[in-house]
């Protein structure tokens, strides 16, 4: 399948004209590493999904979806988060609120984050302590995320972006066994060497997409038509097109400056 090219349209700021899932195949033939922003989540959602299709086809790594933050930590932020502060960070994909909103770093997470292996030592007062400033809280039964059940020996811990729960033996103040266990049987099913705890809920305030990925252009999709305050100038903008030519937007403006 030879998919079509873009030799044709110029390095303007602006380009027109462009219908359907068209916009994902240009800006994989751009050749330059990009945050595609969107007016809205759905928007990004599609965008996110016409680029995971084109670049199955162009053999190149397809961007990253980061969705919109929720109460809890969830298992596609904390994945992103993984993947956008690397060595080599994947291209993304966001609405504009979601790329203004504070987020993770991996550095604060792993600062944040509990670890517990086999063998380490337990101390059942100081983890209760640390669980609940994680943001975890006390239950009967362990059954979502965020919830911890103490008893005889044992501790039931749901981590944040898990999906299934572990169940932590202890004994003479170390860690015997971690064993994953089904919510719905409450049987064990897989030994593991490691668990790492994470905070619950997301960052109160902090950096934002940006503050973590400096010198990574932002473009956006949609045309935003005001300035948005702590959104860096915009490099381009893809206009996009139900027909033939399209509507021009204006030129992309700096946000206003925060008052004093």
């Amino acid at each position: 399948m030879k998919l079509p090219g873009f030799d044709h349209i110029g390095t303007g700021r602006n380009v027109s004209g462009l219908i359907g899932s068209s916009a994902a195949l240009f800006l994989l033939q751009r050749g330059r590493r990009f945050i595609a922003l969107t007016r809205t989540e759905e928007a990004a959602r599609l965008l996110a999904r016409d680029l995971a299709f084109f670049a199955s086809l162009l053999h190149q790594r397809a961007p990253l979806f980061l969705p919109a933050p929720v109460d809890k930590l969830t298992a596609p932020r904390l994945a992103a988060v993984a993947a956008i502060t690397g060595d080599d960070p994947d291209d993304l994909v966001a609405s504009v609120e979601t790329a203004l909103a504070p987020i993770w770093s991996a550095a604060a997470l792993r600062r944040e984050a509990l670890v517990f292996r086999p063998g380490d030592e337990f101390d059942e007062d100081f983890v209760r302590e640390i669980l609940e400033e994680l943001g975890y809280r006390q239950a009967l039964l362990v059954a979502d995320a965020g919830e911890y059940a103490f008893r005889a020996g044992l501790v039931d811990l749901f981590p944040a972006a898990s999906e299934h729960p572990v169940r932590l033996g202890h004994a003479d103040g170390a860690i015997t066994t971690l064993r994953s266990f089904d919510v719905d049987t409450q049987r064990s099913f897989r030994d593991l060497r490691e668990v790492v705890l994470f905070p619950l809920r997301e960052p109160a305030g902090g950096d934002s997409l940006f503050g973590l990925l400096e010198g990574h252009s932002p473009v956006a999709v949609d045309p935003i038509d005001e300035p948005v305050s702590g959104l860096p100038p915009l490099e381009l903008i893809l206009e996009r097109s139900g027909g033939g030519g399209g509507h021009r937007a204006p030129p992309p403006r700096r946000p206003r400056a925060h008052p004093p």
